[in-house]
């Protein structure tokens, strides 16, 4: 079920939704609008391209192995541009863990709304058996930190090299103290 959401920042109408199949020529346009600096964040790369397989899984249903939600502008019936996606995917068929990835389109970066699509998934993937999210990122990319804080408990931060850290978050839902930390077990092994 879509939920509206309207960033203060920019007063524009945004739904958040599954994404699905039609969703692809937007995708490929968003991935070639982002800067070198967003696309290094996500990817760890100036990744410019998705393979036809990463775009299929990326406007599909998973059927409880994957979970993706896009945010999009909405002028009433119809929607508009996408400009915002968080997806996660299951770290093994039956494991709760479930690798988490999120990007919004530069203009839209701390609008808040990264923040109701990462509250959207994780109440999505919590529906579905996954209580843990793993994530990689460059251990300065503080927005994903804070995102990763909000929606979940920090557990293990592990060094995987090259100033890239993975950390794993136990989710929690709404309501709960998800501010409050465990004390994480940190690890500087390099992970092959």
């Amino acid at each position: 079920m879509p939920v509206d959401y309207f960033p203060s920042r920019l007063g524009v109408r945004t739904v958040i939704r599954e994404g699905r199949p039609e969703d692809i020529p937007q995708l490929i346009d968003g991935l070639a609008s982002l800067s070198c600096e967003s696309r290094t964040a996500r990817f760890f790369y100036d990744k410019h391209m998705l393979s036809r397989d990463e775009l299929a899984r990326l406007a599909s249903p998973g059927e409880g192995r994957h979970l993706t939600r896009v945010a999009v502008i909405s002028d009433g019936d119809c929607d508009g541009q996408i400009v915002g996606l968080a997806r996660c995917v299951r770290v093994g068929a039956t494991v709760p863990i479930a690798d988490v990835g999120v990007v919004i389109l530069d203009g839209w970066q701390r609008s808040g709304l990264g923040t109701q699509l990462v509250r959207e998934l994780r109440d999505a993937a919590l529906r579905i058996g996954i209580t843990h999210w793993r994530a990689d990122f460059f251990a300065i990319n503080l927005g994903a930190k804070k995102l990763l804080g909000l929606v979940g408990r920090e557990e293990l931060r592990e060094n995987l090299g090259a100033g890239i850290v993975r950390v794993m978050v136990r989710l929690v839902p709404d309501g709960a103290d998800a501010g409050r930390r465990s004390q994480p077990v940190v690890s500087n092994s390099r992970v092959d």
